[in-house]
């Protein structure tokens, strides 16, 4: 592609020792039917084949750019992408995932339609998990949402929050000019929830969204990454969540017209401390709890006990925590303990590792 002519859509890549699965990404990236693109790869200090691979493919293509620098974490490399990206919109891409090859066609496409600032793509599946998730979102659409959100309401803009929680960034196509109006940026030093925090700002800031139902995103999961670390009980990495959560709080609170999005908020850091306290210690909970108690004030720990705000299992939780009189507490936190329970048998999920008893008539008579 000639470089005098900007592509269309840039597609950022920030990788960090995935060689086992650059090319299956890169290939996907490389073939797609759109081909007014730029892919910008940032090796965040590999210590694999990785930044050789990334040249490799630089060789073959013009259209790829490799930007190489000392480890610094995923936020310091999408960030330096979209530094170096020039694209209309920007598109992110997991370095261990692939896409369709349709992807920056269709996605461009709908955000051109609409001249959109923001342009994500979902499947039902995703407003399934929403509805059953928060059942608040009831009242803001049925089955489908609109293709496009023209001057939003305070109700659109709560969805998007919801839905924020729900999608990270690569499932969305940003223009470039409204990322950098906006000033939005990756939380540096932030492993878990960084892409989520930007969609927050997103969902506030931005004047005009469009959707469309699509799969165009084949995610990988693979343990020991950034946000499937082997066990719940890496304190240091979960307590990004509270990060994110109080950085977008304080940011909704600045104006009156974004400080009701900071309902949708708690109730989405609500489902997300339920989760995450599953796989804790005893002794790591007690952190765990006085860090709930600095980010909550009562009146926002109370309203997660209310009725028709959450889910009835993990409102019990919280009214475990803090209902209004001993009794309620001490029965809602056994039911939760229940419940967590079954969850460390891998029960719940449709998961079951418990054996079933042998009939009576398969077992060896004793000699």
């Amino acid at each position: 592609m000639n470089e005098s002519v900007s592509p269309v859509v840039s597609v950022i890549v920030p990788v960090y020792n995935t060689a086992k699965y650059l090319r299956e990404c890169l290939d996907s990236i490389v073939g797609q039917s759109l081909k007014e693109i730029e892919i910008v790869c940032v090796d965040d200090g590999s210590t694999d084949d990785s930044l050789a691979i990334l040249r490799e493919y630089r060789e073959k293509d013009p259209r790829v750019v490799v930007v190489a620098q000392e480890n610094a974490g995923v936020s310091v490399a999408r960030n330096v992408g979209v530094k170096t990206a020039r694209g209309k919109y920007m598109c992110f891409v997991d370095s261990d995932d692939s896409i369709d090859p349709d992807m920056c066609r269709k996605c461009a496409e709908i955000a051109e339609k609409h001249d959109a600032d923001f342009t994500r793509f979902y499947n039902a599946r995703d407003l399934r998990v929403v509805n059953r998730r928060f059942p608040k979102t009831r009242a803001f659409f049925d089955k489908r949402l609109k293709e496009c959100y023209d001057q939003p309401t305070l109700d659109d803009r709560r969805l998007f929050v919801y839905l924020s929680g729900l999608n990270p960034c690569w499932s969305c196509l940003y223009r470039r000019d409204f990322w950098i109006d906006a000033n939005l940026e990756f939380p540096k030093g932030i492993r878990y929830s960084e892409d989520t925090f930007v969609n927050f700002l997103a969902s506030a800031l931005g004047k005009r969204f469009a959707f469309f139902e699509a799969d165009l995103y084949r995610y990988r999961r693979r343990e020991g990454s950034a946000s499937h670390p082997k066990s719940n009980a890496e304190l240091g990495l979960f307590a990004d969540a509270f990060i994110t959560y109080r950085e977008a709080r304080d940011f909704y609170a600045k104006s009156d017209a974004t400080a009701p999005l900071r309902e949708p908020l708690a109730e989405i850091f609500a489902y997300m401390q339920y989760k995450i306290q599953k796989g804790l210690s005893r002794s790591e909970r007690v952190v765990w709890r006085e860090r709930v108690d600095e980010l909550l004030d009562k009146n926002l720990r109370r309203a997660f006990c209310q009725k028709g705000s959450l889910p009835f299992q993990i409102r019990r939780f919280w009214l475990g925590l803090y209902g209004d009189s001993a009794a309620e507490r001490a029965f809602s936190s056994a039911f939760s303990a229940f419940f967590i329970g079954l969850h460390r048998l891998e029960i719940i999920g449709k998961r079951r590792v418990v054996q079933p008893f042998r009939k009576r008539k398969d077992r060896r008579p004793n000699h």
